[in-house]
């Protein structure tokens, strides 16, 4: 019998990212040959996700976007005006 990597969490009804452990698992059976239809029903995960781990070859922790927020543009005269207002910003 093969052995099963642990699972994930659940957090919010939705899978969490899977674990460096259990990303190696995949990699582990992606090189004995298993597909990623089987990789992914041994570990409980789609297809996909094993398909998305094996291209980015190993585990990588999320990192969101950094991309500017919609007052980033009026920041300089967003903090001139609180300045005047005598309020300390938060």
């Amino acid at each position: 019998m093969d052995e099963q990597a642990p699972r994930s969490e659940w957090i919010e009804g939705r899978q969490a990212m899977q674990t460096p452990e259990e990303v190696q698992a995949m990699l582990k059976l992606a090189s004995l040959g298993r597909c990623a239809k089987r990789i992914g029903r041994e570990l409980a995960c789609s297809r996909n996700t094993v398909r998305s781990y094996l291209h980015q070859t190993g585990w990588q922790p999320y990192q969101s976007p950094q991309r500017p927020g919609r007052l980033t543009p009026h920041r300089q005269w967003l903090s001139g005006r609180v300045h005047d207002s005598g309020v300390t910003p938060r």
